[in-house]
């Protein structure tokens, strides 16, 4: 048994590291962010930031399991953050003065997903750097066809990717780079390996794990809590979903140039839960019948 085991954990790490290796070069090198024909001065460090009540965590959590038994909540969120890109890159895009012709809208973007190693911060733990990351590609149809692929489809098909990603090293792979150069002090060195590593990607998406009954201060109940992601280098936009008392809040802080209606940005991914919800029941029909 030990030696299976031993032989599992080499192979995971070889093999793994040598896939993840090679699918973070090919991100680096054929990836595009189609926001980028939309920032007009990189020097420009304004900030849109917004937050919104997405849904009850057993509401989520039922909406997830009815898809598959490996779709997990976090693949819901990306899937919901896929379509308010579409979106926004359409709002952008119709007041936007660049031609059609002079850019091609690309079939796929990369967000980059954070993994924290423990799952969340245990009792008698401080918090840190147990955090690692990998960059995973998702569906962009930023058309306007209606035959376009739905939106279970789209779910089905970013849970798959996600959890391929997490079969693999990479987030062991970029913790243990971030805490080299770190611990080198090489802080230029740091900001440029950011920039490259990010894949080109359009967005990062994380998760926070809140109380999960109200909590008070002061004797006086706190109703909601939200926290926000401080944007890396050359990504526009950042999304986190917070889980408090029961319930999923989202936030998003993004370059004011990308998304300068933040609002409307959430009400994109409010939109796409509730189409995600008529489709399962759509789809539940014919078995009811």
């Amino acid at each position: 048994f030990l030696f299976h085991r031993f032989v599992a954990i080499i192979m995971y790490y070889v093999f793994g590291s040598i896939f993840a290796l090679s699918l973070q070069l090919w991100h680096m090198l054929t990836a595009r962010n189609p926001f980028d024909e939309f920032v007009k001065d990189p020097t420009d460090g304004s900030r849109s930031i917004s937050w919104k009540h997405l849904a009850r965590i057993d509401d989520a959590k039922a909406v997830a399991r009815s898809i598959s038994k490996h779709t997990k909540l976090n693949d819901l969120f990306v899937a919901l953050l896929s379509s308010a890109l579409e979106k926004q890159y359409q709002d952008l895009k119709s007041k936007s003065n660049v031609s059609k012709a002079s850019s091609k809208c690309p079939s796929s973007v990369n967000v980059v997903v954070p993994v924290h190693f423990t799952g969340s911060i245990l009792p008698g733990q401080t918090i840190g750097n147990k955090i690692g990351a990998f960059v995973a590609p998702i569906p962009f149809d930023a058309s306007r066809d209606e035959k376009r692929t739905s939106s279970l489809s789209r779910l089905r098909k970013i849970s798959k990717t996600l959890r391929r990603m997490k079969l693999t090293p990479a987030p062991q792979i970029s913790w243990f780079i971030t805490s080299l150069i770190s611990m080198l002090g090489l802080e230029s060195i740091a900001k440029y390996a950011i920039v490259c590593c990010n894949g080109h990607a359009v967005a990062v998406v994380s998760n926070v794990h809140g109380f999960p009954f109200e909590i008070h201060w002061a004797a006086r109940p706190i109703k909601m809590l939200m926290a926000f992601l401080p944007l890396p280098p050359r990504i526009p936009i950042g999304i986190l979903v917070t889980s408090y008392d029961g319930s999923i809040v989202l936030s998003v802080e993004a370059d004011e140039q990308i998304v300068p209606d933040p609002d409307r940005f959430l009400d994109y991914m409010l939109e796409e839960y509730e189409v995600i919800k008529g489709e399962i029941s759509r789809e539940a029909e014919p078995a009811n019948e």
